[in-house]
């Protein structure tokens, strides 16, 4: 927990799907942390079967994730006033935490019609 809190946690400016495991992959690499697997009988999981859908803002997601590292500092664990967590679960691998993030910005909302 101490490394997740290190990096900041996840960025608080992603919504729907795309760009949120890309922009965790930079946060640790910029801080030469390593991305390590556990081995196959510790580390196995299945994927819920889902629709594979487009990226909701791709351009908004490519220009979050070209400075990715330079915010760091100001967005994710720290933005308190942005999300309220309702629950931690710690788990043998990972805590899993129920998190109330509010509504989705207008931004990140897909254009009908």
């Amino acid at each position: 927990m101490e490394d997740y809190r290190l990096i900041n946690g996840y960025s608080n400016m992603y919504w729907a799907w795309g760009g949120e495991d890309d922009d965790m992959g930079k946060r640790i690499l910029s801080l030469n942390y390593t991305i390590e697997r556990p081995d196959p009988d510790t580390g196995r999981y299945s994927m819920l079967k889902h629709v594979k859908r487009k990226r909701t803002a791709p351009k908004l997601i490519y220009k979050l994730l070209d400075i990715a590292e330079k915010r760091i500092a100001y967005d994710g664990l720290n933005e308190t006033d942005k999300w309220t967590i309702r629950k931690i679960s710690v788990r043998p691998l990972y805590y899993h935490l129920y998190v109330d993030v509010g509504s989705v910005p207008e931004e990140w909302r897909e254009k009908k019609g």
